[in-house]
């Protein structure tokens, strides 16, 4: 995510097209919020799906996709960060996102917070192939 952030803030503009590429990554993340809360996995889940199991699906879906999102939203607010300030060493990926989540002084707890939705969003993976209209 270095190399291609400094590539890009050595572009005419290039702060620009970096503030603009971590916008779309946070929108990104925003709409992964947004259908996990709205629920739109229901309209491809089987008609013999349990009452249980739909359950179970949309607590998975809720909080995995809440997680996911808000993962995405963390990378693209350090690429914003790499566009103001004009460092490249800013951009972050996933992986240095979640240290910098872990340096924060309620860290391991957002951490926690963090792992178990992204293991809820396994969770849900697993649950639409199994539970998935096709």
């Amino acid at each position: 995510s270095r190399d291609m952030t400094a590539r890009a803030l050595g572009l005419p503009a290039g702060p620009w097209w970096v503030g603009v590429a971590g916008v779309a990554v946070i929108a990104v993340g925003g709409w992964f919020v947004v259908r996990a809360v709205r629920m739109t996995h229901r309209e491809h889940l089987r008609a013999d799906v349990s009452r249980g199991a739909r359950r179970l699906v949309d607590v998975l879906a809720v909080g995995g996709g809440a997680a996911r999102g808000l993962v995405f939203a963390t990378v693209g607010i350090f690429v914003i960060r790499a566009a103001v300030r004009f460092d490249p060493d800013e951009a972050k990926g996933l992986d240095e996102a979640l240290r910098s989540l872990a340096e924060a002084p309620a860290g391991p707890w957002l951490l926690t917070v963090v792992a178990a939705g992204l293991t809820l969003f396994g969770g849900f993976a697993i649950a639409m192939a199994r539970c998935r209209r096709m």
